[in-house]
């Protein structure tokens, strides 16, 4: 199973097992983000990656910074992961933004509803992106 796949099926458990969570929190499994990145992660660090429940079918995985591993440690702590969030956090209130993502997506996705109404998702993920710098239209 491709490193993507994987880390998207433990997170998937993770929700499934959490049905009221909307967000976690996790140390990124070795390669996760290395086809964003263009490289690997340096040795001695680790991604923090936050993941949020967009809807029951959709999650976004987000890495929030590049952490140095404390010495003796495989994963990211609790009190590591926390900060990570807290500099994310912190940066997305500045801006003006909801700290979480999956609420901006939705957010877009309501100015943009479907024919039938509802919300679209879909457009609200890509106006995200394109925000962010993430894709192109």
């Amino acid at each position: 199973m491709e490193t993507v796949e994987q880390a998207s099926a433990m997170d998937k458990a993770w929700f499934e097992a959490h049905p009221m969570h909307r967000h976690r929190l996790r140390t990124a499994l070795p390669d996760e983000f290395t086809a964003e990145m263009g490289e690997r992660c340096p040795a001695g660090f680790a991604i923090a990656v936050s993941v949020e429940r967009v809807s029951s079918t959709f999650r976004l995985r987000d890495p929030l910074a590049i952490v140095p591993l404390l010495t003796g440690c495989l994963h990211l702590t609790e009190a590591q992961l926390a900060e990570a969030w807290r500099a994310h956090a912190d940066e997305r209130r500045s801006c003006g933004q909801p700290v979480l993502v999956a609420d901006e997506i939705h957010a877009a996705a309501a100015a943009n509803p479907k024919t039938d109404g509802s919300p679209d998702l879909a457009a609200g993920y890509r106006e995200v992106m394109i925000k962010r710098g993430l894709t192109t239209a």
